[in-house]
């Protein structure tokens, strides 16, 4: 009797490897140790979450975990790490850092005004100004190197205004505030102190109080008084009133009187035109000025009548006698009797071409000292021209060919037209275009009558010659162009009754001409 045995034989995965590696991305080396794991082909996937290094962070693109499964043998996966590079401000720096210090990450620039005298001495405290710079490190944890940003800061240097020093005066009112860099250097600046210049005016016034003249004397804060003697400045024409003081003493401390009066009384005086202090209204010039508006620019004639007189003055009263008008020169005009002149015609006026002037002359025109000024323009407008055109048939006489109404309406243009010619070409070309089915161009002539400019396109009937067929006019036929001509030739031999017959014939061809203007037709010979 045989027997069975059952034998079970199981299979166990192969034992299989996992390694990752940490990479440095930017030196390509390997950071640590491996990190290794062991198991068998078949057992369940596993998750490793990476255990960064200190100083890195993972590469950009780098998960945080990675999923493995077991395989015959070893395999190997390669993070990739990138230098953590940390920011650094003043107030972060970590404590023990030797990579940067606070005197990296911060600088103080100052600014001294300082306020002297001209001998050097000082003459108020200096102001003294400070701003802090702060920039930021970037240190990399790896290398130690470290980079820095520019240098900034949020605040500048204010404006700062000298003080005010009686008797003096400040070589700058106010030092202008400006923003501070990265590259600023202390700054020392020095404001001098001079000496004013202290001026008392003298006034001469007229029994009402009015200043008739002013003489100033001056001299620096701190020097000596100076005596002056009031008969030396005296306006022309007046003199010292018999209580005013001969002399004045002017001093030159910061406080010293600004002004000092001294008392005169007038005379009287005649004047001429061109005489020094002479009153207004000793000359007067009486103008007529005609503007030539022309298209390239404006032309101006100045004609002029020019008039003076004398005056008496009463210094003290002011009042002024007036004398009477002559004539001192004229231009552009002519003298009369007395005040009497006129000003002169212009009956040639500039011609421009292409434009007519709206004046033909500016007449002559009287003055007297009482003759307003005034203006004559003369403007200038351009001739304007009309170009017409016209189609003429040649072979009947030069007789007019019908157009279009927009063949021969007309183009008006003047001298300011820029385009003329190209337009006269356009319209050639259209009524060549127009009558060309019909008609054969010959030439073009012009005709001019006052303002109207007449192109004449000349033109000749445009022939078809036809040999057969076609479009063949009405009362022609095919046929018409062929002629049979039959020519029967008896030829009697001695000893023949009947004669030997030769017959020939002879074919003529022509050509029929017809005339597309008017559709008439003949046949050529």
């Amino acid at each position: 009797m045989l027997m069975f045995t059952t034998v079970d034989v199981y299979y166990k995965g192969k034992q299989g490897t996992q390694i990752f590696k940490y990479i440095d991305a930017v030196s390509d080396s390997q950071v640590g140790t491996d990190v290794q794991f062991t198991g068998n082909v078949g057992d369940s996937e596993q998750t490793y979450t990476y255990v960064i290094p200190a100083g890195y962070k993972l590469a950009k693109g780098q998960g945080t975990s990675s999923t493995y499964s077991f395989t015959d043998g070893t395999n190997t996966t390669n993070i990739y790490l990138d230098h953590d590079v940390q920011t650094v401000t003043p107030t972060t720096i970590p404590e023990g850092s030797t990579d940067v210090t606070k005197s990296d990450l911060t600088k103080t620039v100052t600014r001294t005004i300082s306020y002297k005298y001209e001998d050097g001495s000082e003459a108020h405290k200096p102001d003294v100004q400070t701003i802090t710079l702060t920039r930021t490190a970037y240190v990399d944890p790896i290398t130690h190197s470290v980079t820095y940003s520019n240098w900034t800061s949020d605040k500048s240097f204010t404006d700062v205004t000298a003080p005010t020093i009686a008797g003096y005066d400040a070589s700058s009112t106010i030092v202008k505030g400006h923003s501070v860099a990265g590259n600023s250097d202390d700054e020392n600046i020095t404001v001098i102190y001079t000496k004013k210049t202290q001026t008392t005016e003298i006034q001469y016034v007229d029994d009402t109080g009015k200043v008739i003249k002013t003489v100033p004397v001056s001299g620096q804060t701190g020097d000596k008084e100076k005596t002056v003697n009031t008969g030396d400045n005296i306006p022309e024409g007046w003199k010292l009133d018999e209580n005013a003081p001969k002399t004045i003493v002017v001093s030159f401390d910061p406080n010293h009187p600004q002004t000092q009066t001294v008392k005169i009384v007038h005379d009287t005086k005649t004047y001429k035109s061109g005489d020094e202090n002479a009153p207004e209204g000793l000359d007067k010039t009486v103008t007529r000025t005609i503007n030539f508006h022309k298209p390239a620019g404006n032309e101006q004639v100045v004609q002029t009548v020019h008039y003076t007189r004398t005056a008496t003055v009463d210094l003290v009263s002011g009042n002024i006698t007036y004398n009477a008008w002559t004539i001192a020169d004229v231009s552009g005009a002519t003298k009369g009797e007395g005040t009497n002149a006129s000003f002169d015609a212009i009956s040639d006026i500039p011609q421009v071409d292409g434009y007519k002037a709206d004046h033909t002359q500016v007449d002559q025109l009287a003055v007297t000292p009482d003759t307003a000024d005034s203006v004559v323009d003369v403007y200038y407008n351009a001739n304007k021209t009309e170009l017409h055109f016209k189609a003429v048939d040649e072979d009947d006489n030069n007789k007019d060919i019908d157009l279009l109404g927009s063949l021969t309406s007309p183009i008006n243009v003047d001298v300011t037209t820029k385009d003329v010619d190209s337009q006269v070409a356009s319209r050639e070309a259209d009524i060549k275009q127009y009558l060309a089915d019909k008609y054969n161009f010959d030439t073009v002539d012009t005709s001019v009558d006052g303002n109207v400019t007449t192109y004449i396109l000349k033109f000749h009937h445009a022939k078809d010659t036809i040999s057969e067929g076609g479009n063949l006019p009405e009362g022609v036929s095919q046929s018409d162009f062929t002629r049979a001509v039959h020519r029967l030739i008896k030829v009697y031999k001695p000893g023949q009754t009947d004669p030997e017959v030769v017959d020939q014939t002879a074919t003529a061809h022509r050509q029929l001409v017809v005339d597309k203007a008017n559709g008439t037709y003949k046949w050529t010979p």
